[in-house]
């Protein structure tokens, strides 16, 4: 459905109006707006925390692959099946999201593993491998993580597929074991012309998990950079 709005700046400050129906009614509230003064008439403001993402189960895994490389869910589950015969990763055809409790000193190596051979994703400043766990949600299988052979078997031999999945899974492993983020949101009400314009706004108080997430992105998008580190990881 076609809208339209308004929007108003005053400084750094930018509100915009709610959706308006027809294009003559917000010309009309635009006319109205222009070199009048505005009010702000609240600010609200609320700590939020942003929790990591949960670890990889099949599904997920091939809705990330798809997003970041184009992969089909057929694609992604022939890679993981390769990578999973080279013992590079747990087994693919789970549901879980999770591990258990059993597997906490393991996970939290498999994370100095990740920091060590991916060393351009950044590591987290603190881990936290207990939020991963959830004996109740692992049944047949618990989530998809990389295994210890990431260290010590020779990576550049894997296809372009399986090492961008292999980076995916490991990616997300380091991600999941960091801090939340903590920000605040604000947000200013402004009137004009007896019509309420909203700008949202957020600052963040420390990035945690969202920081790697940021590094993770830039590496996996930088096809140049990401060669040059694999070469210099990768190396037998």
């Amino acid at each position: 459905e076609r809208y339209y709005t308004v929007g108003i700046q005053s400084g750094s400050l930018k509100a915009d109006s709610g959706r308006i129906a027809s294009m003559d009614e917000a010309d009309t509230l635009k006319n109205a707006c222009a070199g009048a003064s505005a009010i702000c008439s609240s600010v609200k403001r609320e700590k939020k925390t942003e929790q990591p993402p949960k670890l990889y189960d099949l599904t997920t895994l091939q809705c990330d692959a798809n997003q970041y490389f184009g992969y089909t869910a057929q694609q992604t589950l022939d890679s993981m099946q390769k990578l999973y015969e080279a013992q590079l990763v747990t087994y693919p055809r789970t549901d879980s999201q999770y591990i258990s409790d059993d597997m906490e000193e393991t996970t939290m190596q498999r994370v100095s593993d990740v920091a060590e051979v991916f060393h351009m994703f950044g590591k987290p400043d603190s881990v936290n491998v207990k939020r991963c766990i959830n004996n109740a949600k692992v049944s047949g299988h618990h989530a998809i993580f990389p295994t210890g052979g990431i260290k010590s078997k020779d990576l550049n031999s894997l296809s372009e597929e399986e090492n961008n999945i292999l980076k995916l899974v490991s990616a997300r492993l380091i991600m999941v074991v960091a801090e939340p983020q903590k920000y605040e949101a604000v947000k200013v009400t402004v009137t004009c012309e007896n019509t309420h314009f909203t700008a949202i706004g957020k600052t963040v108080i420390k990035a945690g998990w969202k920081a790697l997430e940021t590094k993770i992105n830039a590496a996996l998008k930088n096809k140049d950079s990401d060669e040059n580190e694999k070469k210099r990881s990768f190396a037998p």
